[in-house]
């Protein structure tokens, strides 16, 4: 009979230890939630601790604000026709980097340079009849750098990821 009991209040003990429970919440002092029809952005301050493991091409980062589900999107071409008309070389470059506007010259054209994390570096502005734009990447540090060709509507026609070597 003691064993019994001794058993009884053994399982008992267990069925309502709940210490360890493991929860999608979240205690922080700002924070916020924004979703569309692409993406759900969630942020917050104030997390202690985080940590981000890298392993070949898989990266998992661990932290307090994690979502239940990854739902990897493709990334969609987002240039115009017009971008077989564009051409931007050398890729990867030491210095100065071409753009070839082919049967554009009708048209004004602008270039933008962004770092990776999409900070503008830089903005060149074409003329009308322009075959070809010098862009000068010599002051830059070595890294992948952003390149959008707009026209003056703003409409992207070409973009491309360039390295920046020494």
């Amino acid at each position: 009979m003691k064993n019994l009991l001794l058993l009884l209040a053994f399982l008992l003990f267990f069925i309502n230890l709940n210490a360890q429970q493991i929860s999608n919440e979240l205690l922080s002092n700002s924070g916020q939630s924004s979703k569309n029809e692409v993406m759900q952005l969630d942020w917050s301050l104030g997390q202690i601790a985080s940590s981000t493991v890298v392993q070949n091409d898989l990266m998992l980062t661990q932290g307090f604000h994690q979502p239940y589900k990854i739902t990897i999107i493709k990334e969609e071409n987002t240039t115009s026709p017009l971008s077989d008309m564009i051409r931007i070389w050398p890729n990867p470059t030491q210095s100065n980097l071409v753009v070839d506007l082919k049967n554009l010259t009708d048209k004004n054209i602008y270039v933008s340079v962004m770092d990776i994390s999409g900070n503008k570096i830089n903005r060149i502005s074409s003329d009308n009849n322009t075959e070809r734009m010098n862009i000068n990447l010599e002051n830059l540090i070595p890294g992948v750098y952003i390149i959008q060709v707009f026209d003056t509507a703003g409409i992207l026609l070409e973009q491309q990821k360039v390295v920046k070597s020494n």
